[in-house]
């Protein structure tokens, strides 16, 4: 069975998801911070991590979570935000540093993830690709750093001032 990890501070929202990945028979592993998510990260290895942007115990939540692509680049990631601007979140996405973005409090945003952990499903057996995932571990500075700090500022601007 594939597993998720979730990451937000906000205890209804794991809360709600809980129960809904519980209904659907799905395997979600919940964390309320950056330092216990990244726990979860080493104890269950993911197949997806859908992280809030703005976490206690970090300062720059988009290049955290890019950390998780270089440990296991197979990891589907998704960033999570009720603060950033959207189009901001969808530059997060264009520029490849994540697989997809929810807004939280969006319609649909609950049915959003739990529809990305059934995708997630389909793949459980089938063998990994180790080609692929070379070439993504190769292919994880394919984007400046420059990039990934300019970018992390403009969300962090977001949260802040939202």
């Amino acid at each position: 069975m594939a597993v998720t990890l979730l990451i937000d501070d906000d205890a209804p929202i794991r809360s709600s998801l809980e129960k809904l990945a519980e209904e659907e028979g799905l395997e979600l592993r919940t964390a309320g911070s950056w330092n216990e998510g990244l726990a979860l990260f080493f104890a269950f290895w993911p197949d997806l991590v859908i992280a809030d942007y703005d976490l206690p115990d970090s300062d720059n939540g988009l290049k955290l979570l890019v950390e998780f692509r270089y440990l296991r680049p197979s990891t589907r990631l998704l960033l999570l935000s009720g603060k950033v601007e959207a189009a901001n979140l969808d530059k997060a996405e264009s520029l490849g540093f994540v697989d997809g973005v929810v807004r939280k409090g969006s319609l649909g945003a609950a049915a959003k993830i739990i529809e990305e952990m059934k995708a997630l499903q389909i793949d459980v057996g089938v063998e990994t690709d180790w080609v692929e995932v070379a070439k993504a571990f190769v292919n994880r500075n394919a984007h400046s750093t420059i990039d990934l700090n300019e970018l992390d500022d403009v969300l962090r601007a977001d949260v802040e001032g939202g």
